[in-house]
């Protein structure tokens, strides 16, 4: 007996992408249970007194403690980044141990605004140095792009090393002060190489369509896979932003990813992360639980 009508192959493909559909949705919120019962967002309370044991901890267990804020922007969007740097400032203002331990470097391709950037932070209670991408600059394997910026900086650390971590942000990446203190502490009582955290995009939300609010209301659900990835290694995706990767391993790795057949290749992430993993295995990855913000696109 048959509980329906025999399907035509229209019929047949819509069926089948209903069900892809719900299973993805399950698969999707499976991450978000996982990653929830582990605290994937941290919500401590942080205070300057804990902070300042967190980093002693680390400086005599001899693990990293210090941290380089590394801002990479093509240029244009110039109030984007100093919003950035003023939140990593004000959380230095709230949490003063950071004075010691924290600076961040702008890399652009807008000489203007290297000058606009030396100007307003040349009297910051921390080092603000704004980088100038050469218009000329190529790598070995000509890599375009953000990889090419970044390639770019790990040249530069490469010739002035430090004990650091590089927490990478985008030209609208934003950590609050708090979230700041609660990366810095977690990070000294529990290193880790390369560490990502969830990303938020609330920053301008009244700002943007409503079918880019459609679009981003997705966006969690892959930020909780992230959780999964970093945890259950090798990463099958990366995010660029709010990623931590300790200095010495990403000067090992660097970012000259090459490109294909002459086109820029845009998953410079992905190849980042899966040279770590055959590199360093599966034990340099994990999570670092804290949660940047972003803004969401402005156009579709």
């Amino acid at each position: 007996m048959r509980l329906a009508s025999d399907l035509t192959p229209v019929g047949w493909f819509l069926f089948g992408a209903m069900v892809l559909l719900i299973l993805t949705y399950l698969y999707f919120w499976w991450m978000v249970i996982k990653a929830s019962a582990h605290n994937h967002v941290s919500r401590e309370k942080v205070t300057n007194r804990k902070l300042t044991a967190s980093l002693a901890h680390a400086k005599r267990k001899g693990n990293t403690h210090r941290f380089l804020i590394q801002i990479t922007t093509k240029g244009g969007a110039l109030s984007v980044v100093q919003r950035g740097v003023d939140n990593v400032l004000a959380g230095v203002a709230r949490y003063p141990v950071l004075q010691k331990v924290v600076w961040v470097e702008i890399i652009t391709e807008d000489a203007d605004e290297v000058a606009a950037l030396r100007t307003r932070y040349r009297n910051a209670v921390i080092p603000v140095t704004p980088y100038l991408l050469p218009t000329d600059y190529r790598t070995p394997k000509d890599t375009r792009l953000k990889a090419r910026a970044l390639e770019y900086m790990v040249q530069q650390h490469r010739a002035n090393p430090t004990d650091s971590y590089v927490v990478h942000y985008d030209e609208e990446s934003v950590f609050t002060p708090d979230n700041l203190a609660r990366l810095m502490h977690r990070l000294s009582r529990h290193p880790v190489g390369i560490s990502e955290g969830m990303i938020s995009y609330g920053l301008d939300w009244n700002e943007t369509t409503l079918l880019n609010k459609a679009m981003e209301s997705n966006r969690p659900f892959g930020c909780h896979e992230c959780y999964s990835v970093m945890t259950s290694p090798p990463p099958m995706h990366l995010h660029g932003s709010n990623l931590v990767v300790r200095q010495d391993l990403e000067n090992q790795i660097g970012w000259d990813i090459g490109n294909l057949d002459g086109s820029a290749l845009i998953a410079e992430d992905l190849v980042f992360g899966l040279a770590a993993y055959l590199k360093f295995g599966k034990d340099v990855f994990g999570w670092h639980h804290t949660e940047m913000i972003e803004q969401p696109p402005f156009t579709t």
